[in-house]
C-alpha cells in the first residue's frame, strides 16, 4: 500500500506546488487584468480625444480657410468690380476724349473758316479805308483846290464887281457928261 499513497502524494505535492504558484498569480492576475483593461480603456479615451481634438482642430481650420477662400473671393470680386469700372471709366474717358477730339476739331474748322472769312473781310476793309483814306486825301486836295478857286472866283467876282462898278460909274460919267454936254 505504500505504493498506493506515493501515487497520490505526487500529485498532491504537484497541486499544492500549482497551488502555491497559482492563488498570488491569480489574484494579481484579475488586477493586472484590471488594470490592462483600464489601460486599454484610457488608450481607446486618449485615442477618442485625440481624435476628437483632431476633427475639431480640423473643424477649426476647415472654417479658417471656408473664411480665408470667402474673404479671397469678396476680395477677388472687390478687384474684379474695381477692374471693370476702372475699364469702364477708361473707356468713358476714351470716348470722352475722342468726342471731344472731334467736337474741336469741328471747332477748328470752323473758327479758320471764320478767320478766313474776318480776315478776307478785314482785307476788304483795309481796301475800303484806304480808298476812304485816298478818297479823303483827294476830297481834302479838292476842298483846297476849291476853297482856292472860290477865292479866286469871290477876287474876280470882287474884281468884276468893282469893273463893272467902274464901268457903271464910268457909264454913269459919261452919260452924266453926255447930259452935260
Amino acid at each position: 500500500m505504500k505504493k498506493k499513497y506515493i501515487y497520490m502524494l505526487v500529485p498532491l505535492c504537484g497541486v499544492i506546488v500549482f497551488c502555491l504558484f497559482y492563488v498570488p498569480f491569480a489574484r494579481s492576475y484579475d488586477q493586472k487584468l484590471a488594470q490592462k483593461q483600464k489601460q486599454e480603456f484610457k488608450e481607446q479615451q486618449d485615442k477618442a480625444n485625440a481624435e476628437a481634438e483632431a476633427r475639431r482642430q480640423a473643424s477649426i481650420e476647415a472654417n479658417q480657410n471656408a473664411d480665408r477662400r470667402r474673404a479671397e473671393r469678396e476680395a477677388k470680386a472687390a478687384r474684379d468690380k474695381a477692374e471693370q469700372e476702372a475699364l469702364a471709366a477708361a473707356d468713358a474717358a476714351r470716348v470722352k476724349a475722342h468726342n471731344d477730339k472731334q467736337k474741336y476739331e469741328q471747332e477748328v474748322t470752323e473758327l479758320t473758316k471764320e478767320i478766313k472769312l474776318e480776315q478776307a473781310a478785314l482785307a476788304e476793309l483795309r481796301t475800303t479805308k484806304e480808298d476812304a483814306v485816298k478818297e479823303q486825301a483827294f476830297l481834302k486836295s479838292y476842298v483846297q483846290q476849291a476853297e482856292a478857286n472860290r477865292q479866286e472866283i469871290l477876287g474876280l467876282l470882287d474884281k468884276l464887281a468893282t469893273a463893272e462898278k467902274a464901268r457903271a460909274d464910268e457909264a454913269a460919267r459919261k452919260a452924266a457928261a453926255a447930259n452935260n454936254s
